[in-house]
This record gives C-alpha cells, structure tokens and sequence, in this order.
C-alpha cells in the first residue's frame, strides 16, 4: 500500500524496534549497530496524523529532520516490505537544523526500547506550515511584483487563522497559497505604528454557498 494509517506506522515502528534489538553489536553494510537509540523527530504528514490533524486518516512515510545512519536503512527497507508498505516509509529527506530545537518536540510513547520518536507540536507544526507557505508566495494572485511601489509579505496574524482552518479542513494547499497572498502587507520603510488586519479564515475549495 502507498498510504499508512497511524496503527500501521505504530506496528512498523515495532518491528523496526524489534529488528534492531536482535541485530544490536552486530555489522550491517560494514557499520555497527549500537546501543545508543534511533532517534526519529518527525514532520509533515506523520505529525499531523499523530495529532489527529490529517483528517484523510493517512500518510505516505515519516519524515524525519534527524539523521538516520545508513545502518538503519537495510533494517527500515526489510520493514516495508514485511509490512507492505513503502521501503522508505522512514526516511530522513528533510533532514534540517530543526531537530536541535528542542522546545519544539512532543514524545510519542510507543514503549519502544531502541527507537525515540518525537513530533512537531500543534504551534509549531502551523508555524512550520507559514514559514513554507511564505517560500511559495509565488501563487496566481501574485501577479506584477515588479510594478509593485513597496515589498510585500504574508501578514501573519491572517496567515495563523488560515493555516489553522486548513489543518482542520484538510484544504489544498494551493488554496492556502492564494489565500495568504489576498493578504499581503507592504513593508515599508520607516513605519512604527502597528498595521492592525483583521484574519481571514480559510475557504477550501470544496466550499459550496447553500
């Protein structure tokens, strides 16, 4: 299957857990397996469902922000194909410097003894959801940037409420793209007084007057 349920993750982690424990002091492709724990700090999709935020009930793998040691990955590729599931259903593709900010993790207690997994809280997963929301103000509303008297940016209080509505909506993201930009505040120099913009919730694309 292409998409997992949170269950089937919990059971894929369990095995992982389970693989690891048996092969602990022994050498996968020339490297060591240790004692020191896998640790797994995850984003996106997985942490939505964990959160109960992903209201598909689905995801395609685990990102993880942390570095997983090649040594690991024979032992992650046997879990998918024992559970059925992708190879690299945990995977370390957005691996950043997130994973050293620790105010940002939430424990998830699966009772597994090689493997510590964490998740984004709620704050800072739409915080992470706004940050990549400004790097793709590049929507169809956005349109004559160069005739444009000042810069813009996405004006954050309106960009919270949206991406709230979207988390719990499970919107497109196209449309929460075309949203923050009917938002947009221009930066202008000098300026001290406080620009007060009332939020705009977000409208999915599914929405229908009746």
């Amino acid at each position: 299957m292409d998409v997992c349920k949170l269950e089937d993750f919990k059971e894929s982690f369990q095995r992982l857990d389970e693989l690891i424990g048996i092969e602990i002091g022994s050498s996968v492709n020339n490297e060591i397996i240790d004692t020191d724990p896998l640790i797994v700090k995850a984003i996106g999709g997985f942490a939505l469902l964990y959160h109960e935020l992903r209201y598909s009930g689905v995801t395609a793998d685990v990102d993880s922000v942390t570095d997983i040691p090649d040594v690991y990955i024979k032992l992650i590729k046997r879990v998918g194909n024992e559970m059925n599931i992708p190879e690299d259903w945990l995977n370390d593709h957005s691996k950043s410097d997130m994973a050293n900010i620790e105010s940002k993790w939430e424990a998830v207690d699966w009772n597994l003894k090689h493997i510590k997994i964490f998740v984004l809280n709620v704050k800072s997963l739409i915080i992470d959801k706004i940050g990549w929301a400004e790097k793709n103000l590049s929507g169809a509303s956005i349109t004559d940037k160069d005739h444009w008297k000042y810069e813009y940016k996405a004006n954050f209080s309106a960009a919270v409420t949206i991406l709230q509505d979207f988390l719990r909506e499970n919107g497109e993201a196209s449309a929460v793209i075309k949203q923050i930009n009917r938002n947009l505040i221009p930066i202008r120099p000098g300026r001290t007084s406080k620009r007060n913009v009332k939020p705009q919730s977000f409208i999915p694309y599914n929405y229908r007057s009746v």
